[in-house]
C-alpha cells in the first residue's frame, strides 16, 4: 500500500489517502462542468440538472448552513427532503406561474440527482477509508 501511494504521489496523482474538502457549491459547479464538457451532456439535460441541484445550494447555504460537502450527513439529507416538501415550485420554472407544491417525481429527481453529485464527489476526490462507501 505505501508503495502505491509513493506512485501516486510521483504521478501527481490523488493518493488513496488524500482528501481535497469542496464546498457544494464548488462541488456543484465541478460536477456541471464535467457533465458540459466531459460527458458532454445535452444543454437541456444540464440546465435540468443545474436547476435540481440549486435547490440543495439554496438549502446547505440559507437554512443547512453546512460548508463542505464531506459535513452532508443523513441528518442534513433528512431535512433537506423536509425542505423539498414544503417548497412551492412554479411547474413551468416560469415566475410569473402560479406555484404549488413540489410533486414526488420532481423530488425524487432533485434526491437523484444530488445523490449523483455526491457519488462523483466520491469517484473524483478520490474518498476512501477502511469502511465501505455507501453508495446512495
Amino acid at each position: 500500500m505505501a508503495a502505491e501511494i509513493n506512485a501516486q504521489l510521483e504521478s501527481s496523482a490523488p493518493s488513496l489517502l488524500g482528501f481535497e474538502p469542496v464546498t457544494i457549491p464548488e462541488l456543484r459547479q465541478r460536477w456541471l462542468d464535467h457533465h458540459e464538457h466531459i460527458r458532454r451532456s445535452s444543454v437541456n439535460t444540464i440546465k435540468r440538472y443545474r436547476a435540481a441541484t440549486s435547490h440543495l445550494v439554496n438549502f446547505v447555504e440559507e437554512a443547512c448552513r453546512v460548508r463542505l460537502a464531506s459535513d452532508f450527513r443523513a441528518r442534513q439529507a433528512e431535512e433537506f427532503v423536509k425542505h423539498l416538501r414544503g417548497l412551492n415550485v412554479a411547474p413551468n420554472g416560469h415566475k410569473h406561474a402560479k406555484k404549488r407544491l413540489l410533486r414526488d417525481a420532481g423530488l425524487e429527481f432533485i434526491l437523484e440527482t444530488c445523490c449523483s453529485l455526491f457519488n462523483y464527489a466520491a469517484n473524483f476526490f478520490n474518498v476512501r477509508s477502511s469502511a465501505p462507501v455507501k453508495r446512495c
